[in-house]
């Protein structure tokens, strides 16, 4: 074909030949009428993988792609469905951290998300197995003076690339501060060779939506603040929202016609948690990546502590008699 794109005066590709095929529901694909339509709902790197084999016709555009494309333009407004009844999101990820099963000799990892926090700890989402559960409950066990609650909880999950998955069952953690030494950042254990335990759903890696998480949060939370022995932790919870909501009407008149940053609980949440894992006991030798030993090297190291700074007398001789 021309390199301008126009089309072929002879060959397959000449007007004559292209008008003799059939090419059933693709004729009008292939004389380029519907393409806009075809492509309203595809991505830019799909456009431009299929919009050249449609100019050309001959079968470029394969009855399997042109199929693939159908479909994504019928989730479309399912899609739109989903976001207008509250049932699809863009809000941000829930922050993740991982759960250690021991402090000192790690064999597995747990994906943790954060969920609140309170004046004396915090709230995270794990997944609901056996070997999960024995943790949770040695954590309650080992901390009598701050025992850690926890429930299940029927959350609402989506795909890494937020495809919904309904509802899977997932464990709510009251964790108090104590328990923060088995807590670690998720960028520190990424290439672990611990064993990983996530929340499934069908065999796929999933997460909790934020929206349908917090709300599971918050009902155990009014739920709980009836027995006696929670009371007092998830009171805090109670407590921390109050504040939240007053520092945002002490603010409203600072930003006014701004609009409110949703996950920003989340984020100073985050913070608080790695602030505070930072300060407790570093991941164990051999967990994770490269420990500070063995990382970047800076230029002092370069030079001995103790080494002077200054030149002596028989320096400065010599430096005069090189130079002349």
């Amino acid at each position: 074909a021309p390199a301008d794109g126009s089309q072929a005066p002879s060959g397959p590709l000449a007007g004559e030949e292209l008008g003799a095929l059939r090419l059933g529901p693709l004729g009008n694909l292939a004389r380029g009428e519907g393409v806009e339509t075809l492509f309203a709902w595809a991505g830019p790197s799909e456009q431009a993988l299929h919009r050249p084999s449609v100019r050309c016709g001959a079968g470029g555009l394969l009855h399997a792609e042109f199929r693939h494309l159908r479909a994504r333009s019928a989730r479309a407004p399912i899609f739109v469905e989903q976001i207008y009844h509250g049932r699809g999101s863009f809000e941000s990820p829930l922050p993740l951290v991982y759960l250690l099963d021991d402090d000192v000799n790690p064999s597995m990892r747990v994906t943790a998300f954060l969920l609140k926090h309170r004046a004396g700890g915090f709230m995270v989402a794990l997944p609901n197995t056996h070997a999960v559960s024995g943790i949770v409950t040695g954590l309650s066990e080992d901390g009598a003076d701050q025992p850690s609650g926890f429930t299940e909880a029927e959350v609402a999950c989506e795909t890494p690339r937020r495809r919904p998955v309904g509802s899977v069952s997932v464990l709510l953690v009251d964790v108090p501060w104590s328990g923060l030494d088995l807590f670690r950042r998720g960028s520190s254990l990424r290439s672990s060779s611990l064993q990983l335990i996530s929340i499934l759903s069908g065999g796929a890696v999933v997460r909790p939506i934020l929206a349908a998480a917090l709300a599971a949060a918050d009902a155990w939370i009014n739920q709980a603040m009836a027995e006696p022995e929670l009371q007092e932790s998830m009171g805090e919870y109670a407590t921390a929202a109050e504040e939240a909501a007053e520092d945002e009407v002490d603010g409203e008149g600072e930003n006014e016609g701004e609009e409110p940053e949703p996950n920003e609980e989340l984020a100073r949440l985050r913070a608080h948690i790695l602030e505070r894992a930072a300060q407790s006991h570093p991941p164990p030798t051999g967990v994770g990546r490269a420990s500070g030993a063995h990382g970047r090297r800076g230029a002092r190291h370069l030079f001995p502590a103790g080494a002077g700074t200054g030149l002596s007398g028989g320096d400065l001789e010599h430096l005069r008699a090189a130079a002349g």
